[in-house]
């Protein structure tokens, strides 16, 4: 009984602390934000594919991703990566095709915040822009 109490006890300090201590958010790896083709495909950043796919510090920038992509919810936002690091021309096909082989529903709250930038910019027309 004294040791299931302490169990118990043990239990609910882990849980209060990751409580209070919050989920730390996963940011970009500079390999897909510092301009530079890091692995030598000749695509630099957002345009290298792993860094348009995953470019969270937690994988392997430019490489490909080491273990499971997207897992847990304290991921930056992948909408608002792909908003920000693509050239002016590309914004409309980057975003619209990752909406359309579902990247935007993977990582919580991209597709509630793609949703409300088509809201805002109704001359951005996804249609037919998927693989």
């Amino acid at each position: 009984m004294k040791y299931q109490a302490a169990g118990i006890l043990s239990i609910a300090l882990i849980i209060l602390a990751t409580a209070l201590g919050g989920v730390k958010t996963i940011g970009y790896s500079t390999e897909c934000t510092d301009g530079v083709d890091n692995d030598g495909e000749t695509d630099v950043d957002l345009v290298d594919n792993e860094c348009f796919m995953y470019p969270y510090s937690d994988g392997n920038g430019e490489g490909p991703p080491e273990g499971p992509m997207f897992e847990g919810a304290s991921y930056a936002s992948l909408f608002q990566y792909h908003l920000t690091f693509s050239a002016p021309e590309d914004i409309e096909p980057n975003i619209c095709f990752a909406d359309a082989i579902g990247m935007y529903g993977q990582v919580e709250g991209d597709q509630e915040k793609f949703n409300q930038y088509l809201m805002s910019n109704p001359e951005i027309n996804c249609q037919g822009q998927g693989p």
